[in-house]
């Protein structure tokens, strides 16, 4: 008798126990991707032919989907030989802009060159050069993706690489 007494207030204690859990009420902080999204303006990159367009869809598609960063439209042009007024970007929404060219050179190859900036400490984070065939301007856009997303997160970007 003593024994069963004991196991129905031991059962008793523990469901007493257990019911204030269920009253609590649950929270969920929801941080990941898309929380806290990096805006960045895209400039059309100069050039003739269909070269820049492609190459403006592969670096705005790549930095998209990363979920880190918020295309911005901004109004004027831009381009990575004239100066850049930090401000009126700033303004826009823009935190970083990139622009660029793309231009033929000899032997079907193709030379894109590109200027990355820092809006809000209004400074240039990356500048540069490269060279690549007619063919490879799909990858010409996954590597400057990379840099962008290497400079802007610290992190190194993934979008030139192979999955095997």
């Amino acid at each position: 008798m003593n024994r069963r007494a004991f196991h129905l207030g031991t059962l008793a204690i523990a469901l007493g126990l257990t019911t204030p859990l269920y009253a609590q009420t649950m929270r969920i902080d929801v941080s990941g991707v898309g929380a806290r999204q990096v805006p960045l303006a895209l400039a059309p990159f100069a050039g003739t032919g269909s070269l820049p367009r492609t190459l403006d869809t592969v670096i705005g598609d790549d930095l998209k989907r990363s979920g880190m960063f918020r295309l911005v439209n901004v109004t004027g042009s831009y381009s990575e030989n004239t100066p850049l007024d930090m401000s009126a970007l700033r303004s826009q929404g823009a935190d970083s802009i990139l622009v660029g060219s793309v231009n033929p050179v000899a032997n079907a190859r193709v030379e894109f060159r590109y200027k990355l900036a820092d809006t809000i400490r209004q400074s240039v984070l990356s500048e540069a050069t490269m060279t690549a065939g007619e063919n490879d301007v799909r990858l010409a856009g996954h590597r400057i993706a990379d840099t962008v997303y290497e400079k802007l997160t610290g992190i190194k970007g993934i979008f030139s690489t192979r999955i095997a």
